[in-house]
């Protein structure tokens, strides 16, 4: 293998042997080459000790089938490459990477082998966060009257039964008027911190609806129901007397 060789040939009949012709050199090697760098890895799942990665197969296998996967994985304050697969062969282009430290970032990158030889690695992937899913939260429940004035409403709900995983940053407030089906927010921030508001410079005689979602770092929850319809009026309350004693 790898040597150089001439071969030549001469023809032979009853009258003797011809003049030997010499092909070009040619050297003994394989007919095909190390493939192309797989894709570089990416994260579809994590969990509290593994990390799913998934990459794309190299754009050309060298000419010969790709007969597994090396896969190196790096934590975030190391500088240190170490092989995931010492003792098991990765014949697809996903693997679930084990025993991991919850918390912990890590980095990976694939190498392709083929008869030929390994790859270059491919581009290391993003570090990713080893740690249990989240989601977004459930909705809260359906905003209620706690005080109204002629022009103002105060509301208040109850947070999410269930928090999708992580902290609730805030909420969204909507609002309709009877007779549309138009949901627009009435405040100017992003989101409201509490669960709790007080809506003003509202109509006196219109009623309106109100429903609210919650809000963490994956998005948006689902809408709670609907309020009922509630009035902006003057609330009026009947005085505590107490009576002298004749």
């Amino acid at each position: 293998k790898n040597n150089e060789y001439i071969f030549r040939v001469r023809a032979v009949n009853k009258y003797g042997v011809g003049v030997a012709i010499e092909s070009q050199p040619v050297i003994a090697r394989n007919y095909f080459t190390i493939p192309l760098p797989p894709g570089q890895p990416e994260a579809v799942g994590t969990g509290k000790d593994f990390i799913i990665i998934q990459w794309l197969k190299p754009e050309s296998d060298g000419g010969s089938e790709i007969s597994t996967y090396l896969v190196d994985k790096r934590e975030k304050k190391s500088v240190r490459w170490t092989r995931v697969n010492r003792d098991f062969t990765v014949y697809d282009t996903r693997l679930k990477v084990t025993g991991l430290l919850e918390g912990s970032e890590y980095q990976f990158r694939v190498s392709a082998v083929n008869a030929a030889g390994n790859s270059e690695p491919s581009d290391s992937s993003h570090y990713i966060f080893c740690k249990e899913p989240t989601y977004t939260p459930a909705a809260p429940s359906a905003p209620r009257v706690v005080d109204t004035t002629k022009h103002s409403i105060s509301l208040a709900w109850t947070k999410p039964m269930y928090d999708g995983g992580i902290d609730i940053i805030g909420y969204v407030l909507e609002m309709k008027e009877e007779g549309t089906e138009q949901w627009y927010r009435p405040h100017t921030t992003a989101t409201l911190r509490n669960p709790e508001h007080t809506l003003t410079d509202l109509q006196t005689g219109k009623k309106y609806y109100f429903r609210v979602a919650a809000v963490n770092i994956n998005g948006l929850s689902e809408y709670s129901e609907s309020s009922a319809a509630i009035e902006p009026v003057e609330r009026i309350e009947i005085p505590d007397l107490e009576l002298a004693d004749d």
